[in-house]
């Protein structure tokens, strides 16, 4: 079964004709009908990679970091940060 069905009385379906993305279709009551095949795409989402703000001192971004055991959310709130995603990145680019 192909699960269209019959916009008049809901019953199965068999298609009389293709042509390019148009399709004829008859049920099983002899109705005829057209359907359209329609691509549905995702809208690709893309995030902007924002630099630390100047004002943030690496060496005490570096020393919180390590004063709370690695516990970056507990550093970037002493550090006034956001989120603790800024200092994520950083680590990241900049190894001590």
């Amino acid at each position: 079964m192909n699960g269209v069905v019959c916009p008049q009385c809901g019953a199965w379906t068999r298609v009389l004709d293709t042509r390019g993305v148009i399709r004829r279709r008859e049920c099983a009551n002899l109705h005829i009908f057209s359907t359209e095949e329609v691509n549905h795409v995702k809208p690709t989402v893309t995030r902007v990679k924002r630099p630390i703000p100047e004002h943030w001192d690496v060496a005490r971004m570096v020393a919180l970091v390590n004063k709370h055991s690695g516990n970056k959310a507990a550093a970037a709130r002493e550090m006034g940060m956001p989120r603790p995603t800024f200092i994520s990145r950083w680590k990241s680019v900049h190894k001590p």
